[in-house]
C-alpha cells in the first residue's frame, strides 16, 4: 500500500496521501478533508512525501508524467504540470500553496516543517519532565538531521572567512529551518524558567546559539577538506553539542524547585 503522512512540526496539521485511491486527505483543527487526486498527481505526490526530507529530482518527475502517458518534451512542460498540482492542492486549501517546492536545477521538495511520523520517535534515552520540552527538542532532533542531509548533498567551497557548505541553492530552505530553530528555541528558554543572569541559563542560551550555527549551515573550516570529511566532522560535532544540550537542560529541571 502506498500511503505516506506526514504531521506539521508545529502540530497544525496532518497531511496524507493514498496513491493507490488517489486520495488527498488534509487533517486540520480536528475536521478532515478529502479530496481525487489525478492518477499522474498522486503517484508525483507520493513520490514527494516517500522520499520527504530529500528532493525529488526533475528526471524522476518526468518518468512519472511519462509512465501516465503525457507528453513531457523538456523541463518546462514538467513545470507546468507540476504547477496544475500545487494550483489544485491551494484550491483545495489555501494552507496548502507553497507546499511543493522549486529548488532550482535539482527537483521538488516539501517544506521542512512536515515530517514524517516515524522520524519525530525520540531515540536519544534523555527524558524530561516537561512534555513541551520533549516536544521541542524532537523538533531540534528533526532541524539536525535535515542539517546533515543538506550538508551532504553541497559542496565546501572558499569564503572569506574560511570553507564553507555552498548555501545559495538552499537559501529559501535554510529561511525556513531557523525560522522553526528559533520558535523551538525561545519555547525551551522559555520553559526551564530561570534567570536571565542564572549561569546555567546562560549556558543554554550558549549552547542553543552554537547549535543555530549547524542548523543554518554556516560552520567554517580554516583549511580545506574533502566532502566526506566534512560530514564526518560536522556529525560527529552537532550530535556532541545536542547531547549536552541535552544533559544542561535536564540539570536545569532537576534543580528547580
Amino acid at each position: 500500500m502506498r500511503f505516506v503522512s506526514l504531521i506539521d512540526a508545529g502540530g497544525q496539521k496532518t497531511i496524507t496521501i493514498d496513491a493507490d485511491a488517489q486520495i488527498f486527505r488534509l487533517e486540520l483543527d480536528g475536521n478532515v478533508r478529502e479530496t481525487r487526486l489525478k492518477a499522474h498527481a498522486a503517484d508525483v505526490l507520493y513520490m514527494l512525501f516517500n522520499k520527504h526530507p530529500q528532493p525529488l529530482k526533475y528526471d524522476e518527475i518526468i518518468d512519472v508524467f511519462k509512465a501516465h502517458k503525457l507528453t513531457i518534451t523538456d523541463v518546462t512542460r514538467m513545470h507546468r504540470k507540476l504547477s496544475e498540482i500545487r494550483i489544485f492542492l491551494q484550491r483545495f486549501h489555501p494552507s496548502l500553496g507553497e507546499i511543493l517546492l522549486n529548488t532550482r536545477g535539482v527537483g521538488y521538495s516539501l517544506p521542512l516543517r512536515l515530517k514524517n511520523m516515524h522520524q519525530l520517535q525520540l531515540t536519544s534515552e534523555t527524558t524530561f519532565k516537561n512534555t513541551k520540552i520533549t516536544a521541542h527538542m524532537l523538533v531540534l532532533k528533526s532541524l539536525i538531521n535535515d542539517a546533515i542531509l543538506q550538508t551532504s548533498n553541497h559542496k565546501v567551497i572558499r569564503h572569506p572567512q574560511g570553507y564553507v557548505i555552498d548555501r545559495n541553492p538552499i537559501r529559501s530552505i535554510l529561511v525556513e529551518k531557523i525560522m522553526l530553530f528559533n520558535q523551538s528555541s525561545d519555547a525551551i528558554l522559555n520553559e526551564i524558567r530561570v534567570h536571565e543572569a542564572d549561569f546555567t541559563g546562560i549556558r543554554v542560551q550558549y549552547l542553543l546559539a552554537k547549535l543555530r550555527t549547524y542548523v543554518g549551515i554556516a560552520r567554517i573550516s580554516e583549511y580545506p577538506i574533502s566532502e566526506a570529511q566534512w560530514i564526518d566532522w560536522f556529525s560527529q560535532e552537532v550530535w556532541t553539542l545536542y547531547d549536552d544540550l541535552q544533559k544542561l537542560v535536564k540539570l536545569v529541571e532537576s534543580q528547580a524547585h
